[in-house]
């Protein structure tokens, strides 16, 4: 899905044009419509070479979006001499560009938008997670995957102008990405991508002006940061927290082992007499490292029932009555 809002971000070129040269103006209804029926081409084709060829989907999705974006290039050049296009606004983008009437544009495919998602929420869910059980319900799996289509060339239209179409995708992924990282529910994450989509463009703005950097690329390092910051950060799901679950789990383990091998050792050694175990006897045992066993033994788990003195390492009389000390750990 992310690499089709790459594909319908690019192969939205030929529709604009070609409205441009049927209207003959860069009217913001023309250009939209010309954008949607592109869109919905080429997820058509996308669906068509993917079925009636041995070509895997995302091939087929280079295959119909190179050659879209081709197409617009040469429509591009062929434009009558005096028609006014700017490609490279449409390929980068200018938010300073941003009109009244692309302004309204905006609203409007954002409002109309949230009205469908939250009016189809739980069909487009139970389509994005599993199209095989909604068609199995009875959802009609074809016309929802086009309405998804049209809605996401709409709102690559909507973007056009600030971010254009190489970097509007950044904008269509990274906050939904960062999102994934700290949501496990897709309401929260909905929410949050927008909100950190918001974020990125207005920070990227204000980065932009301190900086003198152009605008949408400043939108797009902005919400890669936040990213980052997700990826590392998230409670549930970053790298940081991972990495400290990890080592209280494998301290955990090493405690365990140690007291295990304690219990193992402190047996025959009671029984004939002899000194209680040593760390070098543990590290035996266990294929720990001494360094790591003097760490562990001042840990509280292990203190309370294990004693570590001149050397050797007793278990504690007051802890078992006959019972397994590790079973209690």
């Amino acid at each position: 899905m992310a690499l089709i809002g790459d594909a319908l971000s690019h192969a939205v070129l030929p529709g604009v044009v070609v409205a441009l040269l049927l209207t003959g103006s860069a009217g913001v209804p023309g250009l939209l419509l010309g954008a949607l029926l592109a869109g919905l081409l080429t997820a058509v084709l996308v669906n068509l070479v993917s079925r009636y060829s041995r070509t895997k989907e995302d091939s087929a999705i280079g295959i119909v979006f190179t050659a879209l974006f081709a197409v617009g290039i040469i429509l591009v050049s062929s434009l009558p001499r005096g028609t006014h296009f700017d490609l490279k606004c449409f390929l980068f983008g200018d938010p300073l560009a941003v009109g009244r009437d692309d302004f309204w544009m905006m609203v409007s495919i954002g409002a109309a938008v949230l009205v469908i998602v939250g009016l189809l929420f739980h069909p487009l869910k139970l389509l994005s997670f599993d199209p095989v059980v909604a068609a199995a319900m009875g959802l009609p799996v074809a016309l929802l995957h086009y309405l998804l289509m049209g809605m996401l060339s709409a709102t690559v239209v909507a973007g056009l102008k600030a971010t254009g179409v190489v970097l509007v995708v950044a904008m269509l992924i990274t906050p939904a990405s960062a999102a994934y990282q700290l949501s496990n529910r897709l309401a929260g994450m909905l929410f949050l991508s927008g909100l950190f989509g918001a974020v990125s463009a207005a920070a990227g703005m204000s980065l932009a002006f301190v900086t003198n950097a152009p605008t949408g690329p400043a939108m797009v390092v902005v919400a890669t940061v936040l990213f980052a910051l997700a990826m590392f950060l998230s409670p549930s799901h970053g790298v940081v927290f991972e990495w400290l679950r990890r080592r209280r789990l494998s301290r955990h383990i090493a405690e365990e082992d140690l007291l295990r091998a304690v219990y193992k050792l402190s047996e025959p050694s009671r029984a004939a007499g002899s000194p209680a175990p040593t760390l070098a006897d543990v590290a035996r045992e266990t294929h720990l490292v001494v360094r790591r066993l003097q760490s562990l033994v001042r840990t509280r788990g292990v203190r309370e029932l294990v004693h570590f003195d001149q050397g050797h390492l007793t278990r504690d009389q007051r802890e078992t009555r006959g019972s397994d000390p590790v079973s209690g750990l």
